[in-house]
Order: C-alpha cells, then sequence, then structure tokens
C-alpha cells in the first residue's frame, strides 16, 4: 500500500500528497503557490481563512482564532515551499513536470521513488494547512507564513514584508528534521563563487571520461559532520595522482547540483595517456574505497574511453593549477561549537564545480554558527583565491540565529514536550539556515522556536520521513497550539 493519504493523521498526509502532486523545486513554487491561494478564496472561506501574496511569492495565510481562544496571543506557523532537486542516476524524473511519487516502507517511512522526497518542508508545509483547514483543533489567532527560495538564496524570507509579524508575539518554525529536539538557533551561510577562464586549444585526440558515483550524498548542514565523500573531491584527487604520473589535458568537469547538497557523482573528460592514467585511476580508486568503506560502501570509479573526439582541451600547466586549487580547498567540518557539544560550528561543502570551453567554476556553501566566524572563513577563502588567481564573489549571504535560552516560548514548548514525549526534549543549535535567521531580524520581538518529525537524508533521493514521528508532532503542534497564553 503505497497511499499515503490513509496515513494518520488523515489530514496531515492528504495535504502532503497535494504537495506532491504538485512540482515545486527552488525558483519553480508559483504553481504550488497559487494552488494554496485558490484553496484560501475557495474552500478556505468556511474556515474564515484569507490569504495574501507578496511580489517574491510568499503567502500569509491568516484564520481567526477558535472559539474561547480570542483572548490568546497570536501564534504564527512558519514553513517553505520549495524542495532540493536530487535524484539517483537511474531515474528520467522531471522535477518541473512530474509529480514526486511516494512510498511506503516497512510501515514506518514514506520515501520517494529514486529522487528526494521534499519532506523538507513539505511536512511541515503540511502541519500547517492542516490545522487551517480545520474546524476542530483549538487555536489562537494564526498566521501561517508560506515561503519560497530557502533551499537555495531563502530568497523568500528575505523578502518578507515586517508588517507581516506585526502583533504577532510567537513563532513556530516547523522546518526542524529531529524528534523530541527543540531547536533555538540555526547557522548563518555564505554562498561563495570561485571563476576564472582559461585559454584552450582544439585538437582531435582520444579522451577518456572518469565518473565517481554511488555516494550517499546529503544535508551539506546536517551531514556535514558525517564525513561523507565528495564527489567533487574524490574526482579530484583521482586526477591530481594521475596528473603527476602522467600529464593530462582536462576537457571538462562537471560535479554536484547544489550548493547545500554534499556531491553524489561527478565526471570529467581528460586527454592524456589513457594506458597508464586508466591503471592509476585503479590502483588509487582501491585505495579510497578502503579509506571510506564505512561511510561509503557503494563508491564507484567508471573510465570509459572516446577515440578520435574533437575537443577543447586546457594546456598542462593550467590543469595543473585548477588540481592544485580544488585538492587545496578546505571541505566539511572547519570548527565544532564549544557551547553546545556535539554541534559543528563552522564548515564548507563545495558543492559544485564545473568546467566547459575553458570556463572553470566552483560555487560553495559556508555556514557558521557565529558571524564574525563566517567572516573569518569568507577571508580564509579570498586568501586562497587570491593565491590561485581565482576570482571570488559571494553571492549571497544570510544571517545565523542567536539562541535566546531565556524565551518565554522555549519554557512553554520544552515543558509541553517533556511531557508528550515522556523525556526532556533536547534543545539544540542546527548547523544548518533556518529562516530564523531573516526572521528575528525582521521581527526581533517576536519569540521563536523549531521543531519537527524525523526526517533522514534531507537533499538526497534516499530522503524519508518516519510515520509515526509526523503523527507525533502533530500531535504536539496541536498541544501548543492549545496552551498558548493570553495577549499581554
Amino acid at each position: 500500500m503505497n497511499d499515503i493519504t490513509q496515513l494518520n493523521p488523515q489530514t496531515v498526509w492528504q495535504w502532503f500528497a497535494k504537495i506532491c502532486a504538485i512540482p515545486h523545486p527552488s525558483y519553480h513554487e508559483t504553481a504550488l503557490i497559487d494552488y494554496l491561494f485558490k484553496r484560501v478564496q475557495t474552500d478556505g472561506v468556511q474556515y474564515g481563512l484569507h490569504a495574501e501574496k507578496d511580489s517574491k511569492g510568499n503567502l500569509r495565510i491568516i484564520k481567526p482564532a477558535t472559539q474561547g481562544m480570542e483572548n490568546r496571543a497570536a501564534v504564527a506557523l512558519q514553513a517553505h515551499c520549495d524542495m532540493v532537486s536530487q535524484k539517483t542516476d537511474d531515474s528520467n524524473h522531471d522535477f518541473l513536470s512530474d509529480p514526486i511519487q511516494t512510498i511506503i516502507k516497512d510501515n514506518r517511512f514514506v520515501y520517494a521513488d529514486r529522487t528526494t522526497l521534499g519532506a523538507d518542508n513539505g511536512i511541515g508545509l503540511a502541519m500547517a494547512l492542516a490545522v487551517a483547514f480545520s474546524h476542530n483543533i483549538a487555536h489562537p489567532e494564526l498566521h501561517i507564513i508560506v515561503t519560497t527560495e530557502e533551499e537555495t538564496s531563502m530568497g523568500g524570507a528575505k523578502a518578507l514584508n515586517p508588517e507581516w509579524f506585526n502583533g504577532v508575539p510567537y513563532l513556530l518554525n516547523l522546518d526542524s528534521e529531529d524528534d523530541a529536539q527543540l531547536f533555538i538557533g540555526c547557522a548563518g551561510g555564505s554562498e561563495v563563487e570561485f571563476n576564472q577562464y582559461y585559454t584552450t586549444q582544439k585538437q582531435t585526440a582520444t579522451t577518456l571520461t572518469i565518473k565517481v558515483f554511488g555516494l550517499h550524498g546529503g544535508h551539506s548542514g546536517i551531514d556535514i559532520h558525517k564525513y561523507r565523500g565528495n564527489a567533487n573531491l574524490l574526482l579530484t584527487r583521482l586526477l591530481a595522482h594521475s596528473h603527476s604520473v602522467s600529464p593530462i589535458n582536462l576537457v571538462s568537469f562537471n560535479g554536484g547540483t547544489a550548493i547545500n547538497a554534499i556531491p553524489r557523482s561527478a565526471e570529467a573528460t581528460i586527454v592524456g595517456d589513457i594506458r597508464i592514467i586508466t591503471a592509476e585511476i585503479e590502483k588509487l580508486t582501491k585505495i579510497i574505497q578502503s579509506e571510506l568503506q564505512f561511510v561509503e560502501n557503494n563508491l564507484q570509479v567508471e573510465c570509459i574511453t572516446h577515440k578520435n573526439t574533437n575537443v577543447t582541451a586546457l594546456s598542462h600547466t593550467d590543469t595543473h593549477r585548477i588540481l592544485n586549487f580544488v585538492m587545496s580547498f578546505p571541505n566539511g567540518v572547519a570548527r565544532m561549537s564549544d557551547s553546545f557539544a556535539g554541534v559543528v560550528e563552522t564548515s564548507i561543502n563545495a558543492g559544485i564545480i564545473l568546467l566547459k570551453e575553458g570556463q572553470f567554476t566552483l560555487q560553495s556553501l559556508a555556514r557558521s554558527l557565529g558571524q564574525t566566524q563566517k567572516e573569518a572563513f569568507v577571508q580564509r577563502l579570498a586568501a586562497l583565491a587570491q593565491l590561485a588567481n581565482m576570482n571570488m564573489s559571494v553571492l549571497d549571504d544570510y544571517p545565523g540565529w542567536l539562541p535566546n535560552p531565556h524565551s518565554p516560548l522555549l519554557g512553554l514548548v520544552q515543558n509541553i514536550m517533556a511531557e508528550h514525549f515522556g523525556k526532556e526534549p533536547l534543545v539544540q543549535v542546527i548547523h544548518a539556515g533556518l529562516e530564523c535567521g531573516y526572521l528575528r531580524a525582521k521581527a526581533p520581538h517576536t519569540d521563536m522556536v523549531s521543531f519537527g518529525p524525523n526526517i533522514f537524508n534531507a537533499h538526497s533521493p534516499t530522503e524519508h520521513v518516519e510515520i509515526e514521528s509526523v503523527q507525533s508532532n502533530f500531535a504536539l503542534l496541536l498541544k501548543i497550539l492549545a496552551n498558548i497564553p493570553e495577549r499581554k
């Protein structure tokens, strides 16, 4: 049985099924936002809903308090509507036109068919909508804030009108992915790009394409401390070693699909002594597979020869420069937090590397819990770029969310969670970019916390969500809404 609409709570899963049916990758959320807006204008009338959209596609749905809750403080429920687009190499899924195909496994989890599921943050959005389109859930006045472009630039949150938060003292962000954990802070991030153009020479030659694939990938913040293989860097290691034995000419490089996803696959085409290079790659592949056997047990490398191919290739010297730059590029955990045990403070992900017709680009995402630490890390990247004669630019920068351990909302939710789960929740900061950073800047007097159900392997084709955890966290949400204090 793969009909998720029959899972409990049905209202949540029915909304999630509708979300999955409408393609909504980042920058392509219009169809989903328009659908929700029309539902508010039609079916939403009976629930007292009204909505407005802004120029960025963000949506605000307002619902009056239920009877007897009119004197309670207003609450914002906040979720983003876009999803990361990742699929396996054998998937033909088109994220711009195809619905997400859901699969129930072991009666415990919901997956997608060889693609990201979009439970990040579709489940949080479905929970908020299930409350909005309901007659029998007790709640104060609700402001449901649905944002766009969270998975890329947080462009939606960045563009929000601060007036949307007027008179709203509390906000529940539904974009966390760990059961019985309460998040009160998050990392900020800087999207840093490096590029350079190199002269190429046209030639007809036998080329070799090297492919690295079969890696787990994952979320570049939440999973970065797991030290999974980065396909871009593993491929570069293979190329650099080969180049040291027998010089090569780079023709192309194509690795990774998103700056916030750990690259699962990468491929490069080169010109050189095919026999020697293939032998060296085979030897080094076995070494790397042994090194990563416990974290990447499906790592594979494939070499494909193409005879008499017309190509434009870099010189040995420029090939050497690029390989040295990528080999020197910092990746993964840079420092662990001194304040929160087991939490990453600063990290970076070499998410995308492209080389085509001499144009080289590396796109990365640096994260840190602290603004000054992030700035220092970006300064370090600038120094590396200068040494490597690379052009560097910071394309986007978003703030972190500094924790407030004395938050009244934290105290309320912490007590409710302790009773709900039968244990004290783990109060944490997350090494990922939650929109609360921007939201706090726009609404400094709005108290906010974040929680959500167990979502595993977000930003990868093995993303899945725990069914029982969704049910539990929806029940938790209803308890919180029922216990919001009166207006001050």
